[in-house]
Protein backbone atom coordinates (compact mmCIF):
# COMPACT_ATOMS: atom_id res chain seq x y z
CA UNK A 1 0.00 0.00 0.00
CA UNK A 2 1.82 3.17 -0.84
CA UNK A 3 2.41 5.88 1.91
CA UNK A 4 -0.38 8.07 1.78
CA UNK A 5 -0.03 11.86 1.44
CA UNK A 6 -1.79 12.75 4.93
CA UNK A 7 -4.70 11.54 7.08
CA UNK A 8 -8.41 12.90 7.21
CA UNK A 9 -11.30 12.51 9.97
CA UNK A 10 -15.18 12.64 9.52
CA UNK A 11 -14.16 16.66 8.84
CA UNK A 12 -12.40 15.60 5.68
CA UNK A 13 -9.46 17.12 7.34
CA UNK A 14 -6.66 16.10 9.14
CA UNK A 15 -7.75 16.48 12.46
CA UNK A 16 -7.88 20.35 12.51
CA UNK A 17 -10.26 20.35 15.45
CA UNK A 18 -9.48 18.20 17.93
CA UNK A 19 -11.95 15.27 16.67
CA UNK A 20 -9.38 12.68 16.86
CA UNK A 21 -10.14 12.41 20.26
CA UNK A 22 -13.06 10.32 19.84
CA UNK A 23 -13.39 6.53 19.46
CA UNK A 24 -15.85 6.85 16.34
CA UNK A 25 -13.19 8.17 14.22
CA UNK A 26 -10.07 7.38 12.51
CA UNK A 27 -7.04 8.96 10.05
CA UNK A 28 -8.22 7.39 6.86
CA UNK A 29 -5.44 8.01 4.41
CA UNK A 30 -5.80 11.27 1.82
CA UNK A 31 -4.45 9.50 -1.46
CA UNK A 32 -6.22 8.62 -5.15
CA UNK A 33 -7.70 5.71 -3.83
CA UNK A 34 -9.61 6.81 -0.60
CA UNK A 35 -10.51 10.01 -1.66
CA UNK A 36 -13.61 9.39 -3.19
CA UNK A 37 -14.87 6.99 -0.98
CA UNK A 38 -16.92 7.98 2.31
CA UNK A 39 -15.21 8.09 5.04
CA UNK A 40 -17.50 5.71 7.68
CA UNK A 41 -16.23 3.05 4.82
CA UNK A 42 -12.87 3.60 4.85
CA UNK A 43 -12.95 3.86 8.59
CA UNK A 44 -14.49 0.51 9.36
CA UNK A 45 -12.47 -1.71 6.53
CA UNK A 46 -9.04 -0.07 7.71
CA UNK A 47 -10.33 -0.70 11.57
CA UNK A 48 -9.46 -4.97 10.93
CA UNK A 49 -6.44 -4.14 10.29
CA UNK A 50 -2.79 -3.11 12.40
CA UNK A 51 -0.61 -0.38 10.64
CA UNK A 52 1.67 -2.92 9.93
CA UNK A 53 -0.81 -5.46 7.74
CA UNK A 54 -2.43 -1.94 6.43
CA UNK A 55 1.07 -1.31 4.91
CA UNK A 56 1.16 -4.84 2.99
CA UNK A 57 -2.34 -4.72 1.52
CA UNK A 58 -2.52 -4.98 -1.67
CA UNK A 59 -3.86 -1.59 -2.37
CA UNK A 60 -2.23 1.29 -4.49
CA UNK A 61 -2.15 4.74 -3.13
CA UNK A 62 -1.70 6.09 -6.47
CA UNK A 63 -4.92 3.83 -7.96
CA UNK A 64 -7.12 5.22 -10.45
CA UNK A 65 -9.37 2.43 -10.50
CA UNK A 66 -13.03 3.22 -10.52
CA UNK A 67 -14.83 3.50 -7.98
CA UNK A 68 -17.05 0.49 -8.12
CA UNK A 69 -13.73 -1.28 -8.93
CA UNK A 70 -12.37 -0.42 -5.21
CA UNK A 71 -15.12 -1.06 -3.43
CA UNK A 72 -14.71 -4.97 -4.84
CA UNK A 73 -11.35 -5.31 -4.12
CA UNK A 74 -12.28 -4.09 -0.39
CA UNK A 75 -14.99 -6.44 -0.45
CA UNK A 76 -12.76 -9.24 -1.66
CA UNK A 77 -9.79 -8.61 0.86
CA UNK A 78 -12.38 -8.82 3.64
CA UNK A 79 -14.48 -11.87 2.77
CA UNK A 80 -10.84 -13.52 2.26
CA UNK A 81 -9.92 -12.18 5.84
CA UNK A 82 -12.97 -13.77 6.94
CA UNK A 83 -12.25 -17.01 5.62
CA UNK A 84 -8.88 -17.10 6.68
CA UNK A 85 -10.06 -16.55 10.36
CA UNK A 86 -12.79 -19.11 10.36
CA UNK A 87 -10.03 -21.34 9.18
CA UNK A 88 -7.55 -20.80 11.93
CA UNK A 89 -10.90 -20.72 14.78
CA UNK A 90 -11.45 -24.33 13.30
CA UNK A 91 -13.31 -26.57 14.39
CA UNK A 92 -14.86 -23.33 16.18
CA UNK A 93 -15.61 -19.94 14.38
CA UNK A 94 -14.27 -17.14 14.06
CA UNK A 95 -17.47 -15.18 15.80
CA UNK A 96 -17.15 -18.29 18.50
CA UNK A 97 -13.27 -17.26 19.41
CA UNK A 98 -13.70 -13.36 19.01
CA UNK A 99 -16.79 -11.97 18.49
CA UNK A 100 -15.90 -8.14 18.77
CA UNK A 101 -13.46 -8.79 15.39
CA UNK A 102 -15.89 -10.72 13.55
CA UNK A 103 -18.25 -8.23 14.02
CA UNK A 104 -15.79 -5.20 13.37
CA UNK A 105 -14.74 -7.59 9.85
CA UNK A 106 -18.41 -8.09 9.07
CA UNK A 107 -19.26 -4.23 9.70
CA UNK A 108 -16.65 -3.16 6.88
CA UNK A 109 -17.78 -5.76 4.84
CA UNK A 110 -21.59 -4.88 5.23
CA UNK A 111 -20.70 -0.85 4.60
CA UNK A 112 -19.22 -1.80 0.95
CA UNK A 113 -22.01 -3.62 0.41
CA UNK A 114 -24.51 -0.83 0.61
CA UNK A 115 -21.99 1.76 -0.85
CA UNK A 116 -22.38 -0.55 -4.04
CA UNK A 117 -26.02 -0.94 -3.28
CA UNK A 118 -25.97 -4.80 -3.21
CA UNK A 119 -29.15 -6.88 -2.73
CA UNK A 120 -27.04 -8.80 0.37
CA UNK A 121 -26.74 -5.87 2.88
CA UNK A 122 -30.01 -6.23 4.19
CA UNK A 123 -29.35 -9.98 5.40
CA UNK A 124 -26.07 -9.06 6.33
CA UNK A 125 -27.13 -6.14 8.58
CA UNK A 126 -30.06 -8.59 10.14
CA UNK A 127 -27.84 -11.25 10.56
CA UNK A 128 -25.73 -9.22 12.44
CA UNK A 129 -28.36 -7.33 14.64
CA UNK A 130 -29.56 -11.07 15.38
CA UNK A 131 -26.09 -12.45 16.51
CA UNK A 132 -24.89 -9.50 18.43
CA UNK A 133 -23.71 -10.88 22.01
CA UNK A 134 -24.55 -7.59 23.87
CA UNK A 135 -28.31 -7.82 23.25
CA UNK A 136 -28.68 -4.28 24.54
CA UNK A 137 -26.60 -3.04 22.02
CA UNK A 138 -28.81 -1.34 19.07
CA UNK A 139 -25.89 0.02 16.73
CA UNK A 140 -26.66 -2.38 13.64
CA UNK A 141 -30.46 -1.20 13.82
CA UNK A 142 -29.08 2.18 13.30
CA UNK A 143 -27.81 1.00 9.66
CA UNK A 144 -30.61 -1.33 9.28
CA UNK A 145 -33.01 1.84 9.66
CA UNK A 146 -30.97 3.39 7.41
CA UNK A 147 -31.23 0.75 4.12
CA UNK A 148 -35.00 0.00 5.35
CA UNK A 149 -35.41 4.07 4.82
CA UNK A 150 -33.34 3.60 1.20
CA UNK A 151 -35.75 1.09 0.46
CA UNK A 152 -38.63 3.16 1.12
CA UNK A 153 -39.98 1.09 4.21
CA UNK A 154 -40.66 4.22 5.61
CA UNK A 155 -43.09 3.45 8.88
CA UNK A 156 -40.09 0.69 9.83
CA UNK A 157 -37.37 2.37 9.67
CA UNK A 158 -38.89 5.31 11.64
CA UNK A 159 -40.28 2.37 13.97
CA UNK A 160 -36.52 0.97 14.38
CA UNK A 161 -35.02 4.33 14.71
CA UNK A 162 -36.93 5.83 17.80
CA UNK A 163 -35.96 2.73 19.68
CA UNK A 164 -32.31 3.35 18.53
CA UNK A 165 -32.67 7.25 18.86
CA UNK A 166 -33.17 6.57 22.82
CA UNK A 167 -30.57 3.86 23.46
CA UNK A 168 -27.74 6.32 21.84
CA UNK A 169 -28.85 9.10 23.85
CA UNK A 170 -28.89 7.32 26.79
CA UNK A 171 -25.38 5.81 25.87
CA UNK A 172 -23.79 9.31 24.06
CA UNK A 173 -26.33 12.52 24.91
CA UNK A 174 -29.15 14.18 23.19
CA UNK A 175 -26.27 16.17 21.30
CA UNK A 176 -24.29 13.36 20.06
CA UNK A 177 -23.09 12.54 16.60
CA UNK A 178 -25.12 9.60 16.88
CA UNK A 179 -27.74 10.78 18.33
CA UNK A 180 -28.16 13.61 15.35
CA UNK A 181 -27.56 11.04 12.94
CA UNK A 182 -30.76 8.91 13.92
CA UNK A 183 -33.13 12.30 14.63
CA UNK A 184 -32.11 12.67 10.89
CA UNK A 185 -33.59 9.17 9.86
CA UNK A 186 -36.31 9.65 11.30
CA UNK A 187 -37.23 13.09 9.99
CA UNK A 188 -36.71 11.74 7.04
CA UNK A 189 -38.78 8.51 7.12
CA UNK A 190 -41.66 10.31 8.82
CA UNK A 191 -41.39 13.34 6.09
CA UNK A 192 -42.33 10.53 3.52
CA UNK A 193 -44.91 9.31 5.25
CA UNK A 194 -47.04 12.38 3.81
CA UNK A 195 -50.20 13.90 4.98
CA UNK A 196 -50.34 14.85 8.93
CA UNK A 197 -46.41 13.01 9.18
CA UNK A 198 -45.16 16.05 7.75
CA UNK A 199 -46.02 18.48 10.18
CA UNK A 200 -44.62 16.06 12.79
CA UNK A 201 -41.25 15.93 10.66
CA UNK A 202 -41.14 19.76 10.89
CA UNK A 203 -41.15 19.37 14.98
CA UNK A 204 -38.76 17.21 14.98
CA UNK A 205 -36.45 19.34 12.71
CA UNK A 206 -36.80 22.19 15.11
CA UNK A 207 -36.08 20.52 18.14
CA UNK A 208 -32.70 19.06 16.42
CA UNK A 209 -31.95 22.69 15.43
CA UNK A 210 -32.41 23.53 19.14
CA UNK A 211 -30.07 20.85 20.46
CA UNK A 212 -27.69 22.08 17.59
CA UNK A 213 -27.61 25.64 18.52
CA UNK A 214 -26.68 24.51 22.47
CA UNK A 215 -24.36 21.79 21.20
CA UNK A 216 -21.19 24.78 20.93
CA UNK A 217 -19.84 24.24 24.57
CA UNK A 218 -20.57 20.82 25.20
CA UNK A 219 -18.78 17.73 24.68
CA UNK A 220 -19.23 17.30 21.21
CA UNK A 221 -18.95 21.56 20.02
CA UNK A 222 -16.65 20.27 17.19
CA UNK A 223 -20.05 18.38 15.37
CA UNK A 224 -21.56 21.82 15.63
CA UNK A 225 -21.15 22.91 11.99
CA UNK A 226 -21.24 19.67 10.62
CA UNK A 227 -24.71 18.87 12.31
CA UNK A 228 -26.15 22.46 11.21
CA UNK A 229 -24.92 21.87 7.42
CA UNK A 230 -26.89 18.12 7.59
CA UNK A 231 -29.99 19.45 8.88
CA UNK A 232 -29.99 22.30 6.29
CA UNK A 233 -29.43 19.77 3.75
CA UNK A 234 -31.82 17.38 4.88
CA UNK A 235 -34.53 20.37 4.64
CA UNK A 236 -33.63 21.41 1.29
CA UNK A 237 -33.67 18.13 -0.56
CA UNK A 238 -36.90 16.90 1.27
CA UNK A 239 -38.31 20.30 0.15
CA UNK A 240 -36.87 20.39 -3.36
CA UNK A 241 -37.94 16.70 -4.16
CA UNK A 242 -42.06 17.84 -2.48
CA UNK A 243 -41.66 20.69 -5.08
CA UNK A 244 -40.69 18.60 -8.05
CA UNK A 245 -43.53 16.01 -7.11
CA UNK A 246 -46.25 18.89 -6.52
Amino acid sequence: MATSTGVRYSNGKEDTDGRSKFIWEYPVPTNAFWNDLPFTLGRNFLSNYSEEEIQSLPIDGDSTLPKEKKLELLHKLLKEGLTAKDNAAAPQTFYDVDYPAWDRLYLGIVSIQQELSLPEAEKTLRMMCELRTDRSNLSHFHNLAGLLLAKGEFHEAETMEKEVKVWLESKLGKDSPQAFGAGRIIVEATWRQGGQRRGDAERLLEEMRGLVEGMGGGDFGVYQEDERGYLQKLDERLRSEDIIEA
